[in-house]
């Protein structure tokens, strides 16, 4: 963690450590207070610290480039991005779940409204969006401002789904040059209607259509977790999305480990690691090379490693 001065953690930087951590680790894991440093004196903080199977730190995109190669880099938040084409999308070249996902569609009998009042995006936001989030985030949760999104309506709109007469859920999005990016969406919690919200393929559809009623050529999808096993990254892979840079954070997340032993690599097989790799985006994993890797990649994927046993640095044989 990378800390201002100051004479102790805060609440904030705390929910931040908690957030950071949650996202990849299930059991116990412990916080070390490095206190006040300069850059170059991170990695000596961190020699005199107890040996620590894995080290996970969060500074800004600049400052991290200086600790490689001692650590990997990741994203810290990874996003991803569907070409719209000028005939649409082709969903016959999709897979069979995603078929399956727009042929219910139809039975819900689903409407969509379109808005650019300032009142229906005050009213989304205080009965949809801030209960949503801090039901599924709990103190964790970041939460937009709403005057940040009064911004965003200035060139984008309010898009409410609709099932008999009633909003049961709703997203916001911005048009920023040729492409129409997501900013927020939130739905109900109405018990009744949950199955709607399990993904996000009702908003995901009509903001492919809006996007190609409106001439954009890409539809941003927001951030998720720098992994491939992410559930958020996969859903997003199967609507033909590319990991792309998220342009909502600039800060990324260094790790590191002294020895790759059986829980680094039982951390890596079922958490792939989305890395950076020059200008690119790579992946590592601890899957038994050469099989089912592969099946893990999507587009904006440079190359896939598997982990090394013996050193951190990035090993010469790939996997695609």
């Amino acid at each position: 963690r990378d800390q201002p001065r100051s004479r102790g953690l805060g609440d904030v930087y705390k929910r931040q450590v908690d957030y950071i951590s949650n996202r990849f680790f299930n059991s116990d894991f412990q916080i070390k207070e490095l206190g006040a440093f300069r850059p170059n004196q991170l990695k000596k903080r961190l020699a005199i610290l107890s040996p620590a199977t894995l080290q996970l730190i969060r500074l800004p995109t600049k400052r991290a480039k200086r600790f490689s190669p001692s650590f990997l880099r990741l994203p810290y938040k990874i996003g991803a991005a569907i070409n719209i084409a000028p005939g649409g999308i082709d969903y016959h070249s999709k897979s069979e779940s995603l078929k399956s996902d727009l042929r219910k569609l139809s039975h819900y009998q689903l409407e969509y409204t379109h808005s650019h009042q300032l009142a229906e995006l005050h009213r989304f936001y205080h009965d949809m969006y801030l209960p949503a989030i801090k039901t599924k985030h709990g103190k964790a949760a970041i939460i937009r401002p709403l005057h940040s999104l009064e911004r965003s309506l200035q060139n984008g709109m309010l898009v409410w789904l609709m099932h008999q007469g009633q909003s049961i859920g709703g997203f916001v999005f911005e048009r920023i040059n040729d492409s129409l990016k997501f900013i927020v969406m939130a739905g109900t919690l109405d018990p009744a209607y949950e199955t709607f919200f399990r993904q996000h393929v009702f908003e995901y559809a009509e903001a492919i259509k809006i996007a190609g009623s409106m001439n954009c050529s890409t539809l941003q999808l927001g951030g998720s977790n720098p992994s491939l096993h992410d559930g958020a990254t996969r859903y997003k892979k199967k609507w033909g999305a590319a990991l792309v840079e998220n342009q909502d954070t600039q800060h990324d997340l260094c790790i590191s480990w002294p020895n790759t032993d059986t829980s680094i690599v039982s951390f890596l097989s079922e958490t792939s690691l989305i890395i950076r790799e020059g200008d690119q985006f790579s992946a590592l994993t601890a899957a038994p090379f050469p099989i089912k890797p592969k099946s893990l990649w999507m587009p904006g994927i440079h190359r896939m490693y598997p982990v090394s046993y013996t050193h951190l640095t990035l090993p010469t044989k790939r996997i695609v």
